[in-house]
């Protein structure tokens, strides 16, 4: 995670930002399930580790 702080003493976080650039450059490049996996990753607390998504896209699968 990247951390700044502006002008006025705040911390911003870059990190959802970073995701965002990351998914949008999936979608350029024709990658939408790359884009979503990206978004879903960042955005949403159960894929924020990669084992764990890994585990549930083996579980989804069946596989």
């Amino acid at each position: 995670m990247f951390i700044f702080e502006d002008e006025f003493g705040f911390d911003e976080e870059l990190r959802g930002k970073t995701a965002a650039v990351n998914a949008i450059n999936a979608i350029r490049r024709g990658d939408a399930t790359d884009a979503i996996t990206i978004l879903e990753r960042e955005f949403l607390p159960q894929w924020e580790d990669i084992a764990d998504c890994e585990t549930a896209y083996r579980e989804a699968m069946g596989r």
